[in-house]
């Protein structure tokens, strides 16, 4: 006596099937059909970081991380999208940049751009090292050169030394 089966009894994550070895759905955008084996594999198998896809090749939602964002069918890290980006809130805006570059209008701008001679900055009013040539303002002595900066001191901004 023969009796009907259900896909997803013959195959693990299959929701249709035309026969007990070959899935044409899944039971879930998670998985997407292997051409190979004609079975459900996980979309991760095939793009990485990807937790749902339309295909092999399209992925539709990245696995949560600070540093992954969905960018054309791939998940990608911010720096990818974002030049000198660590971590992104979107697939539009960066919020936290490698060290020497500031968070601003979603991107990461050079410190130095942000405000003069400013090495690296915490904020676009806080510059926490001055870069060469560079002291804490009205910080020069009567000596040639300038003071060095002292370790772990904050500094509201940075100018030339006078000659």
């Amino acid at each position: 006596m023969f009796g009907c089966s259900r896909c997803y009894n013959l195959m693990s994550n299959c929701l249709q099937c035309n026969s007990s070895s070959f899935c044409i759905s899944c039971t879930s955008y998670s998985y997407v059909i292997n051409s190979t084996s004609n079975l459900c594999v996980l979309c991760g198998a095939y793009l990485t970081s990807c937790i749902t896809c339309t295909n092999t090749t399209f992925c539709t939602v990245c696995q949560t991380s600070p540093n992954i964002i969905l960018n054309n069918g791939s998940c990608v890290k911010c720096g990818v999208v974002f030049p000198n980006c660590l971590n992104c809130s979107t697939a539009t805006k960066c919020t936290v940049c490698e060290k020497y570059y500031l968070a601003s209008s979603g991107e990461c701008l050079l410190c130095r751009n942000v405000m003069n001679g400013c090495a690296e900055c915490s904020s676009k009013t806080v510059c926490t090292k001055c870069g060469s040539g560079h002291i804490v303002l009205n910080g020069c002595s009567s000596t040639p050169g300038c003071l060095a900066i002292k370790a772990n001191s904050y500094i509201s901004s940075c100018t030339a030394c006078d000659p």
